[in-house]
């Protein structure tokens, strides 16, 4: 009679720790996704930003039935941020949707390639009449303080990706679902 007991009291024991050990991983990782999920809320918030600036100094296309004419700077970085702001969007909420990351980080590229086609001549034409220096520089600010969000959510990212791939905390997010998340 004492042995089995004493079978059931170390059987009942490791039961415990292994209950005890799931419910503190898997806290864990709700705990890392939430972070993840919220630092990327707020990098969408600064990323919002670019199409901000966009909207207040772009000048609108000249009126017409025809399309914006090839090659036109200001007509490149309008298309280029509506296609960023779609792919934005998308995105929104689901840092695990390898796609849609995917559709920003291309997005994002050529946003930036048609911003480096703004010359001085044509940001002078800008619809808010500031100097070129000052549009430059609110771009900087902008481009700046995204990319800091960017960098805290790499962060987050690598270490929730690395709680997700360890054994056996691996096994709870297969069996709950968390998938890896992306940077950008």
């Amino acid at each position: 009679m004492h042995a089995a007991w004493s079978t059931w009291l170390v059987w009942g024991g490791v039961a415990a720790v292994l209950l005890f050990w799931g419910v503190g991983a898997y806290n864990r990782l709700v705990r890392l996704r939430t972070k993840v999920w919220s630092i990327f809320a707020s990098l969408v918030a600064q990323l919002e930003r670019y199409a901000a600036w966009v909207a207040e100094h772009a000048p609108e296309p000249p009126p017409g039935n025809g399309p914006p004419r090839a090659g036109d700077a200001w007509s490149n970085l309008r298309a280029a941020s509506a296609q960023f702001s779609a792919s934005l969007a998308a995105v929104r909420g689901k840092p695990s949707d390898t796609p849609a990351m995917a559709g920003l980080v291309a997005a994002r590229a050529v946003l930036a390639m048609a911003w480096q086609y703004l010359d001085d001549e044509t940001l002078a034409r800008a619809r808010s009449g500031q100097p070129v220096a000052t549009l430059r520089s609110e771009w900087e600010a902008v481009n700046t303080q995204a990319q800091g969000a960017e960098r805290a959510y790499v962060a987050a990212v690598e270490v929730y990706n690395r709680a997700v791939r360890q054994f056996p905390a691996v096994l709870l997010a297969w069996l709950f679902g968390f998938k890896r998340a992306r940077v950008l």
